[in-house]
């Protein structure tokens, strides 16, 4: 009878411990609003503590370098992908970076936030309305996606400083 409780507590708490160490969002896409009459791409060159070689003084900066607006069938295969579950990978990396970010415009104003890192390949989706957010990591169409995009609006060379190992497959 003791040997059947212990196993119990056993599969319980080893149960409990693989929940607790998912690294998925449970907040659907659904909720997050992708309508947009223009999506532009930024690239950002971002450093914050974290990024900091030990070298260097920790200085934190945020310098935009390039922006660009996505033609129509770039938007909207951009807006296909992200409200596929399939686009992630439904895991996070720990480090905190991100170098791209979509702005999807509607009416004279940014509905939702992108933010990519080429590094990571960490996501954040983020409703600027509604302040809802959806954090993950990219999946491989997602990834093979936003590198095309990069090489075909030539902004690969922006984002060499950290690299694209986040995207590849």
């Amino acid at each position: 009878m003791k040997d059947k409780q212990t196993l119990i507590r056993v599969a319980f708490f080893t149960f409990l411990s693989l929940k607790s160490l998912a690294q998925t969002d449970t907040i659907p896409l659904q909720d997050i609003s992708f309508s947009a009459d223009s999506i532009v791409l930024a690239v950002w060159q971002i450093q914050t503590k974290e990024m900091s070689s030990s070298e260097d003084d920790a200085t934190e900066f945020s310098i935009q370098l390039q922006r660009e607006f996505l033609d129509l069938p770039d938007s909207k295969k951009l807006n296909t992908l992200l409200t596929q579950s399939a686009s992630f990978d439904f895991t996070r990396a720990l480090l905190y970076h991100y170098n791209l970010v979509f702005e999807f415009w509607q009416n004279g104003s940014v509905v939702t936030e992108v933010y990519v890192s080429t590094l990571t390949g960490n996501i954040d989706i983020v409703d600027v309305q509604t302040e809802t957010a959806f954090e993950n990591n990219c999946g491989s169409n997602l990834n093979s996606f936003l590198l095309e995009l990069l090489h075909k609006h030539s902004l690969i060379d922006l984002v060499g400083d950290v690299g694209t190992d986040g995207l590849e497959p």
